[in-house]
């Protein structure tokens, strides 16, 4: 007579690679920023905003940006500032392949100007009041990866 002990040997054996290979490809997805198809959370840059007088005239400015509020999240917030001394620096975190924008909005007739640095040294956009009263306007769409930047 024929033992049932190996089929049922054979069967665990086979429940227990079917569940190593589906922890491994979910461990493969997760490690690519992937699931179901959307980027998960903490892919981001952090970027340093940067706000300037052109030539030194304008003290003050009103600023506005765009920034990821918690680097974990996919979650998108535009941020208005009212009037701020100049120079006005702020460090925040953009998610990967999103738009970073910062504007400078100068009080009066005065002139200023904006930075968008990656690292705090790489300058990735920069702009000046295009005419006095006028605000400056950086953006640029932040990378995939480190290597790829549109600029």
């Amino acid at each position: 007579m024929f033992s049932s002990a190996p089929a049922r040997h054979f069967g665990q054996a086979l429940f227990v690679c079917t569940v190593m290979v589906i922890a491994a490809m979910t461990a493969y997805s997760l490690s690519q920023n992937r699931w179901l198809g959307q980027k998960v959370g903490g892919a981001s840059w952090a970027l340093t905003y940067e706000a300037s007088a052109t030539h030194g005239d304008a003290s003050a400015a009103q600023v506005r940006y765009q920034h990821n509020p918690d680097r974990h999240e996919l979650d998108r917030s535009e941020e208005a500032t009212g009037s701020v001394p100049l120079p006005w620096k702020k460090i925040v975190n953009v998610n990967r392949s999103e738009d970073a924008r910062l504007e400078v909005v100068p009080k009066g007739n005065d002139t200023v100007s904006c930075r968008i640095l990656l690292d705090e040294r790489r300058v990735v956009a920069q702009a000046s009041s295009p005419a006095p009263g006028r605000p400056a306007v950086c953006e640029v769409t932040t990378g995939e990866r480190a290597g790829k930047w549109s600029h």
